[in-house]
């Protein structure tokens, strides 16, 4: 299995045990095939942060394989999947908690929304899916809440109190909508939190289903942020605010969460994702910030 370099490169800066677990992962992947009776087929196109490949049952049924590093972000997938127990979203068929790895349901055409032309039909079916796979929680043990999945917002002031590259004045502004917006959340939801055009596929039990979510307790609000800056390359649009302000009429009617709230709560994870770029990387790209730049004249 030759993976791509930068796929092993974002490993190693996520996970801090990652070279033992790829250095075990052939061993481990013929172990998957021998116990959950698969056969590994291929790896899947422009991986990021998983290694992700295709994989066949003996009965030639098709499913995807998830594998990385375990860790917290790890169970809480594996959470969220059997929560769902595929209403709305791929199929958790399997998983091994300890080793990294889970079996899911393989969707077809499982075309996502990534080069999609129509907007509409996009934000309209992830509108569609959020309100599918919102549900409450009683068990949160092993999910986390929106103010912890907020920590970086909550540290880059001390991180950078001489100043970093995103304005502080940005941040603390951040970090006072999400104290506000927490305060009046009285029925937190299970959420995607990373719904946008690469996770919304075209399926067979339904037009389209989700996959990859995040295993995050919070306001239905959240989850629209994601969607808002992608896919790639909308911010280069010279239609971006007659863009941005479609997305977000059909999210609140659709969803019938108040326009204003959906503002609030897309400032803020566009300045988090920020965050967590700078974390990561150590740098901020060109257009990391155009959502929030754009939506803070409506604050």
């Amino acid at each position: 299995m030759n993976l791509p370099p930068a796929l092993v490169r974002t490993l190693h800066s996520v996970h801090d045990d990652a070279g033992p677990w790829l250095e075990a992962l052939p061993v481990y992947l013929k172990h998957l095939e021998q116990s959950w009776h698969i056969q590994f087929v291929e790896l899947v196109e422009d991986l990021s942060y998983n290694v992700v490949a295709f994989a066949e049952g003996e009965d030639g049924i098709p499913y995807v394989l998830k594998m990385s590093p375990p860790g917290n972000e790890f169970l809480q997938e594996v959470t969220a999947l059997k929560l769902y127990d595929g209403d709305g979203i791929a199929r958790l068929i399997r998983a091994d908690e300890a080793g990294g790895a889970m079996l899911l349901e393989r969707l077809r055409p499982g075309v996502s929304f990534w080069r999609s032309d129509d907007d509409e039909l996009a934000t309209r079916t992830c509108a569609e899916l959020l309100v599918q796979l919102w549900r409450p929680v009683e068990d949160t043990s092993h999910l986390r809440t929106l103010r912890s999945w907020a920590e970086e917002l909550f540290t880059y002031p001390d991180t950078y109190a001489e100043g970093g590259p995103i304005p502080l004045q940005l941040v603390q502004k951040a970090i006072t909508l999400l104290e506000n917006l927490l305060k009046n959340d009285d029925a937190p939801v299970l959420l995607h939190a990373d719904l946008h055009h690469g996770n919304i596929l075209s399926a067979t039990r339904q037009p389209y289903l989700a996959i990859d979510p995040k295993g995050i307790v919070g306001a239905r609000g959240y989850d629209v942020g994601t969607f808002l800056g992608n896919p790639a390359g909308v911010a280069r649009r010279t239609d971006l605010d007659k863009l941005l302000d479609t997305r977000l009429s059909i999210f609140s009617e659709m969803l019938s969460v108040a326009k204003t709230e959906l503002i609030a709560w897309s400032f803020v994870h566009d300045v988090l994702s920020a965050c967590w770029t700078i974390d990561e990387t150590g740098q901020m790209a060109e257009g990391v910030l155009f959502v929030s730049e754009r939506l803070d004249g409506f604050l």
